[in-house]
């Protein structure tokens, strides 16, 4: 659609949930960030496997 490589997208929602994390009092929105930077790395391994990458994600911010 975009053509927008998915690691930026990681990179750019890595930053926004830091930026909500710093911005709020408790720990509200870490645990997307850390899934967000999994992301980031699968995506910066294997650029096509968004289906990876989305499990990463899901499977990192609900474990921690």
């Amino acid at each position: 659609m975009f053509n927008i490589p998915m690691v930026w997208v990681w990179l750019a929602l890595a930053v926004v949930f830091a930026i909500v994390e710093v911005a709020t009092t408790s720990i509200v929105s870490i645990w997307f960030a850390l899934g967000s930077i999994a992301g980031l790395v699968a995506a910066w391994l294997a650029p096509d496997a968004v289906w990876l990458q989305l499990v990463l994600f899901i499977a990192v911010s609900a474990v921690t």
